[in-house]
């Protein structure tokens, strides 16, 4: 599968696999969690490279829907991506600010404002924002991981056997590790870019959809920012 290929079937899952985990556990759907943990396969099989990998995990995705659609399973596979994609994601920044590496927000900029040279200011200011990112993705996993132990019924806690410390309803549950926490990445998103034009004047890019559209032109220069060290 090509890398567009990929990126298009990504886009594509992701929204579906939040709306089928969202009414998984509001509607306490057996169905509705089956076709998520699916959905979740897909898109971790579409996020590798490797064909032994991908056939691995669409093995184990297979045994996992069947699993949870016949209620010998817990939907464990739901509770997760709320912890782990934005822990995933602090490391991404976090890893970059270690000495002798250049944050990962600065490699976006780089990126993005090639052949230009970045201001000394601006070198600056990138290295707090990947700080700000980093910091809220680890609290918003922190947060994740005790909603997902105090989940009543069925919590990691009580599935382990041990009373929830401070019961969460299943609604309260969906709504903040779903949908709270990827409106919270769109806000800091948002937030950011509003302060990042009143700090640079001069800033070439003067909403965020010309952002996007020279995202999308430097594709591969930004894919190649993840994997340099």
């Amino acid at each position: 599968m090509s890398s567009a290929s990929s990126s298009g079937l990504i886009l594509a899952l992701a929204p579906a696999y939040l709306v089928a985990a969202h009414f998984a556990f509001s509607r306490d759907s057996r169905v509705m969690a089956a076709t998520a943990v699916g959905l979740l396969a897909m898109l971790l099989v579409a996020s590798i490279k490797g064909r032994a990998w991908r056939i691995a995990l669409g093995l184990l995705g297979a045994a996992a829907v069947i699993g949870v659609a016949r209620g010998s399973l817990a939907p464990i596979p739901l509770m997760l991506p709320p912890i782990l994609v934005p822990l995933a994601l602090a490391w991404l920044f976090g890893h970059t600010l270690r000495s002798g590496s250049t944050p990962l927000a600065e490699r976006f900029a780089r990126a993005l404002h090639s052949p230009d040279a970045l201001e000394p200011a601006m070198v600056r200011y990138v290295r707090h924002v990947t700080w700000v990112w980093t910091l809220l993705l680890l609290a918003i996993a922190i947060a994740n991981g005790l909603l997902a132990m105090n989940l009543s019924p069925g919590g990691l806690l009580e599935l382990a056997g041990f009373d929830a410390w401070w019961p969460v309803s299943r609604n309260t549950f969906v709504w903040l590790s779903n949908a709270a926490t990827y409106l919270l990445m769109l806000l800091l998103f948002a937030a950011e870019f509003v302060v990042r034009v009143l700090r640079f004047p001069g800033y070439r890019f003067r909403n965020p959809a010309d952002l996007v559209r020279r995202a999308r032109l430097r594709l591969p220069s930004l894919r190649a920012s993840f994997r340099r060290d």
